[in-house]
């Protein structure tokens, strides 16, 4: 958009993002903060698409939403609920053995430890009574340095965020409850987003998860919509690989 003949801000801002992310630089690679973390260089030989399979496998998926009812300085009060649902034939099928949905509130409170230290106490209660056999512990406790330490807050987060914890720990749980009960050998479950985690104890409940699909011969999967990752270069990791 030009005003009499000069270019608008937006118009230079424009032209300072297209200068510099037009196009890629081939040869890139992953971007990594951690120092454990293994980085492979992305080429055309690495990219590949699913094969189709011979036979029709049910296909299981979890997935997860949270949302804020009260909260202050100092708590917060959360509605979640987590959701399964099968599909075989490419049709909806009942989920048999467990609720297809279960509903619980969490509350965090900051709680202060012997060290004279805080730490966010995390407690879920179910909706329904029956619900509670598909919940993890009742209790999650993250200290606040081991908030910073891990995912590099500067300051302190909102006390809120911490409905999405306790959402993560209920799904990864629910999940394993899902494939023990629902998923048969060579079916897949896809489970919403990745399968990274990053929460204190949150890899304890994958891990039982994992070992019981291990046992049941089922596919774990994740599947992600969206993507932030970005190479050394700068540049967005999805766009690279679509380039």
């Amino acid at each position: 958009m030009n005003t009499n003949g000069k270019k608008s801000p937006l118009s230079k801002c424009i032209q300072f993002v297209e200068k510099y992310k037009k196009e890629g630089i081939k040869g890139d690679t992953p971007y990594s903060e951690g120092e454990e973390a293994d980085n492979f260089d992305i080429t055309r030989e690495r990219i590949f698409k699913i094969p189709e399979c011979e036979g029709m496998r049910k296909l299981g998926f979890v997935d997860g939403g949270t949302a804020s009812i009260l909260s202050a300085a100092d708590f917060s009060i959360n509605l979640t609920r987590i959701a399964g649902a099968i599909f075989k034939d490419n049709e909806i099928i009942d989920v048999e053995e467990i609720p297809e949905v279960i509903e619980f509130y969490s509350a965090t409170i900051l709680e202060p430890l012997d060290d004279g230290k805080l730490a966010y106490n995390i407690q879920l209660f179910p909706r329904e009574p029956e619900f509670k056999e598909f919940l993890p512990m009742e209790e999650i406790i993250i200290k606040m340095d081991e908030v910073r330490m891990l995912w590099g807050f500067r300051f302190r987060p909102n006390i809120e965020t911490f409905g999405g914890v306790a959402m993560r720990f209920a799904e990864w749980f629910y999940a394993t409850k899902f494939i023990e009960t629902e998923l048969d050998s060579g079916d897949i479950f896809v489970r919403d987003g990745s399968l990274q985690t990053g929460y204190k104890d949150e890899i304890l409940l994958v891990r039982d998860l994992h070992s019981l699909a291990e046992e049941k011969n089922v596919y774990i999967t994740g599947l992600s919509k969206s993507c932030r990752l970005i190479t050394k270069n700068g540049d967005s990791l999805i766009s690279l690989i679509d380039m």
